[in-house]
């Protein structure tokens, strides 16, 4: 059994395209989902190792439920490796809360939509 990475992406086109360029990677198993009060669901007991959060740029998770989820799993559990997928403009708005966030440990790294697919994935398999 691989690394799980657990996709929790509002945007189910940007989720499903992120999980299809680990699908062919045995070192990985995924879950995608969107559900992101019960995402554990999904989970199938299985304990994740990553999990890549998105901030939508409107919608009912912004950047603190997003933290609330991120310090949810981490409690849950502490290997865990979580990043934040930043699809929020304007940037600056959240940029600052992010950074604090990654200084205070409660999350692991972060990226936004306009990085490239493949720094992404990079960066999703550096996380040790």
């Amino acid at each position: 059994m691989g690394k799980k990475i657990v996709f929790l992406m509002y945007t189910s086109m940007i989720g499903q395209g992120l999980e299809r360029e680990f699908l062919t990677q045995k070192e990985y198993e995924t879950v995608f989902t969107n559900d992101y009060e019960n995402t554990e669901l999904y989970l199938n007991k299985k304990t994740p190792d990553i999990i890549l959060i998105e901030v939508p740029d409107h919608s009912s998770y912004p950047i603190g439920y997003c933290m609330q989820v991120s310090d949810r799993f981490k409690k849950k559990y502490p290997q865990i490796k979580s990043m934040l997928f930043l699809n929020h403009t304007p940037m600056e708005e959240i940029i600052e809360e992010v950074i604090k966030a990654k200084k205070e440990n409660r999350i692991d790294g972060f990226t936004t939509s306009f990085t490239r697919l493949e720094e992404i994935v990079a960066g999703l398999k550096a996380l040790k």
